[in-house]
């Protein structure tokens, strides 16, 4: 709606660190950059002159002060508060006056992890960088309480729990997790399941101990995988089904023209096939589901059958 402006992120709104005599303009501040942002969540606008620059002959254009009616001095006070809090993040690009800024409806913060051995003056701090944005195409209202956290929009394509949207997460890592990071986590269980374990370590006051965020994460990703073998199912047109995602479409074709005979706790393959799929028939039946049966292949030309080892 025209003339509308100063929206900000619920998370914000939350965000314990600001103080109450400055949150008002922080507010305001804050709004006028979101007003300005488009694609990306960057904002381009110019602070300008005053409250009064869409009037004034030399700029007749709408600039930070003029949509939050501050002055030029408040703005430039208040952006850099913005930044130090980590929501906001401003690039001077050629030689332009003005900055790009990047939004963020998370704040985004670096910590130290301080070096245990105080005298080594060769290691270096190693930064850990917490719910970093990395691809912000994408807006989303933040938080709504659901099972013991906050639903926030991931700036992909998921969606992540996170109850850290009004605390930011501390950096007093135990010097016996100092070559474990956070940045190891996300690439090893994916962003999803970090973000999970890191919410639910939260929740307990356990967020700098990231062996305990490890631990988390092993059980979401055994429960996820049990949760995964439970949808497949035990007869043969099941693990056709599973095969024609995984199998090229030779093989698609061998499988399909198999004769079977299922029986119950059991599965007796009729025809002669490669061995490579017999191999893949046989970790199907025996690992991959949740309800596993006996498989046996019945040698060509006799009615004999053999078990598969």
């Amino acid at each position: 709606m025209e003339g509308i402006h100063l929206r900000v992120p619920g998370a914000f709104l939350r965000d314990k660190r600001i103080k109450p005599k400055e949150k008002a303009q922080l507010i305001i501040v804050f709004g006028a950059m979101w007003s300005f942002s488009g694609r990306g969540n960057l904002c381009y606008a110019s602070i300008g002159k005053g409250p009064d620059d869409e009037e004034n002959p030399k700029i007749k254009r709408a600039t930070l002060c003029s949509r939050s009616a501050l002055t030029k001095n408040t703005v430039i006070k208040y952006k850099k508060r913005l930044k130090e809090l980590g929501w906001i993040s401003p690039k001077r690009e050629g030689r332009g006056d003005n900055d790009t800024i990047t939004l963020f409806e998370i704040a985004q913060l670096n910590t130290d992890i301080q070096n245990p051995k105080k005298d080594d003056s060769d290691e270096k701090n190693i930064p850990i960088v917490v719910f970093q944005n990395t691809n912000p195409n994408e807006c989303a209202s933040s938080g709504v309480h659901q099972e013991g956290g906050l639903v926030v929009q991931d700036f992909s394509t998921e969606n992540i729990l996170s109850t850290a949207t009004s605390k930011v997460v501390t950096s007093e890592i135990k010097s016996k997790d100092s070559k474990l990071t956070a940045q190891a986590l996300e690439e090893k269980f994916g962003k999803s399941v970090f973000a999970k374990s890191l919410a639910i370590a939260t929740t307990r006051g356990m967020q700098s101990n990231l062996r305990y965020v490890l631990g988390i994460c092993k059980n979401l990703q055994n429960e996820s995988e049990l949760h995964e073998n439970s949808k497949k199912g035990s007869s043969w047109e099941d693990f056709i089904n599973w095969s024609k995602e995984r199998l090229t479409k030779s093989s698609i074709e061998i499988l399909e023209k198999i004769q079977v005979e299922e029986r119950s706790g059991s599965l007796l393959i009729k025809n002669a096939i490669p061995e490579s799929l017999r191999m893949i028939v046989f970790k199907y039946f025996t690992e991959e589901i949740i309800e596993k049966i006996a498989i046996f292949f019945q040698e060509p030309g006799s009615n004999q059958k053999q078990e598969a080892a």
